[in-house]
């Protein structure tokens, strides 16, 4: 078979009236065998680009007549009618070789069986507002007088109907070879349900997040406490190391430690912010604000802080 193909391909470029030269010549046959070879073995997106590439470098029937196969093949049956028809619709030339009229004649007879293959949709738009609706079949617009035939693959395909000013309405159908499916939107039917969106139920009314900011401040507040105590203790300590057993220090190290007071001053600041952010994000990740308001003998709290100590009182 693919001997006979290349023949075939061999006998095309000496046809009398082709104008081939040079590389473009070599090029293209070289395509064209290896096209052919690849469709023989099934691998037809590869055999199509193949073809594809050498037809532009030379237009033969031939060429087109493999690359409406691979469509074909690869069940893309609108495309494939596509170029089946252009190489019908094709005029040949008195002096054209055999290989282009046997082309002409097998797309002939093959046109007619992948256009009875091909699925049609037939779209039926109704309601009061399906006047001046745009309607789309995989995203390709479909004019109002082709909606009773629409070509398609075999396989899934979406449909969306959008009114003026209104949603779009939206179907998916699969089809399967030769079959008409009838599609009927109603514009004035009930909408589609709503997608579902995640509500708190009332028992964890409210949003979580300005406990989480609470929170965040508490953290922050924390480590610039902690970060200030160790540094004031650092420089409190090497003060001390450097004073007599008698308690008394060197005089010049008197300034070193009165700089070192203000760091104690912000730690302590520190931590008390911290706790005071803590107890108030304990108390909006239990209130939550903004949930329902509350029914008689919902939760009622209350926070009680002290030094070292964090407590809540309330009825749950």
């Amino acid at each position: 078979m693919l001997a006979r193909v290349a023949l075939s391909f061999a006998l095309l470029l000496l046809a009398p009236g082709l104008a081939w030269a040079g590389d473009p010549m070599d090029d293209a046959r070289d395509l064209g065998r290896d096209g052919v070879a690849l469709y023989e073995v099934g691998r037809w997106d590869e055999a199509f680009a193949k073809l594809a590439e050498a037809d532009r470098l030379y237009h033969a029937p031939t060429l087109v007549l493999y690359m409406a196969r691979c469509k074909s093949r690869l069940k893309r049956l609108v495309e494939a009618e596509s170029l089946y028809a252009r190489i019908v619709n094709e005029p040949l030339a008195e002096d054209a070789p055999d290989q282009f009229r046997s082309a002409h004649a097998d797309a002939r007879q093959e046109l007619s069986d992948v256009s009875s293959r091909i699925p049609k949709l037939v779209i039926a738009v109704s309601g009061a507002r399906s006047a001046g609706s745009t309607v789309t079949v995989d995203g390709a617009p479909v004019a109002a007088s082709d909606l009773a035939h629409v070509k398609v693959d075999p396989g899934e395909h979406t449909i969306v109907v959008t009114p003026p000013g209104g949603s779009p309405v939206r179907r998916t159908v699969t089809v399967a070879e030769s079959v008409a499916q009838q599609i009927q939107i109603d514009l004035d039917g009930p909408a589609p349900p709503a997608p579902a969106i995640e509500r708190a139920t009332p028992e964890e009314g409210g949003s979580l997040l300005p406990a989480g900011i609470a929170f965040g401040v508490a953290g922050a507040a924390l480590g610039v406490g902690a970060v200030s105590g160790v540094l004031f203790l650092n420089r409190l300590s090497d003060v001390e190391s450097r004073c007599r057993p008698d308690d008394h220090c060197p005089a010049g190290d008197k300034a070193r430690a009165e700089d070192a007071l203000p760091l104690s001053t912000v730690s302590t600041i520190g931590f008390v912010v911290a706790g005071v952010a803590a107890t108030t994000g304990v108390v909006l990740l239990v209130v939550r604000p903004g949930g329902r308001a509350a029914d008689a003998g919902a939760r009622t709290v209350r926070a009680r802080a002290g030094i070292g100590s964090l407590a809540l009182e309330g009825r749950f």
